[in-house]
């Protein structure tokens, strides 16, 4: 059982790192038109 949740844990750190990565480049993808314009 132990085992178990210790590799669940794993799997859901994983996964929050993957969303996070995945929101970081839209967040990329959205704003980086915005600054391109606004800079120049």
């Amino acid at each position: 059982m132990q085992i178990k949740s210790a590799d669940n844990r794993i799997l859901q750190e994983q996964l929050q790192t993957k969303v996070k990565s995945v929101y970081f480049c839209l967040f990329i993808f959205l704003f980086y038109p915005i600054f391109s314009c606004w800079y120049s």
